[in-house]
């Protein structure tokens, strides 16, 4: 639902569809009951799409599925609206990470420098990702060259979930 958006219909349907997003995205939840699901969802995902498959590749890092890569980036974004969004209605404005990012620092519901930072690593993920489906190549990378990238990213989850997806925690951890 955060990242859900109106693309077509006459003005009245696009605005119903946004008042709904708005409300169901506003429903009053606690930053505890959200951090388990969203954890939990990330985890059963990293599970269901065969993540550990690719850590069994020494040296080797998948962009989107591995811990540190742009799901982690992006369920922390939706973490931030579905947990501050009833006391912050703004935050369910936006449905894109880079500007759900900005809202949430401009908010000071995190530091900036922490939304920057996920910014930052959010894009050069996503354009790597674009580059990489466009020349038809795996997203399967050399580990080595994004260890500064993912590292920032695992510690932002570990900082602001209280979770570290690599050990497999579990979200009650």
């Amino acid at each position: 639902m955060v990242r859900a958006r109106a693309i077509c219909g006459d003005k009245r349907v696009t605005a119903r569809f946004c008042d709904i997003r708005r409300d169901v995205l506003s429903l009053p939840r606690t930053i505890e009951q959200v951090r388990t699901e969203v954890t939990s969802m990330r985890i059963k995902m990293q599970k269901h799409l065969g993540t550990s498959q690719w850590q069994q590749q020494a040296g080797k890092f998948h962009l989107k599925q591995d811990a540190g890569g742009i799901i982690d980036i992006e369920f922390l974004a939706q973490f931030a609206v579905l947990a501050y969004s009833h006391e912050h209605p703004s935050l369910t404005k936006w449905s894109d990470n880079v500007r759900i990012f900005e809202e949430v620092a401009s908010l000071g519901i995190w530091e900036e420098q922490v939304c920057q930072d996920l910014t930052d690593a959010y894009l050069r993920i996503r354009a790597a990702t674009h580059q990489l489906a466009l020349s038809e190549q795996s997203l399967l990378v050399d580990e080595s060259l994004w260890k500064e990238t993912r590292a920032l990213v695992q510690a932002q989850w570990q900082h602001l979930m209280g979770v570290n997806l690599s050990d497999g925690d579990s979200p009650n951890s």
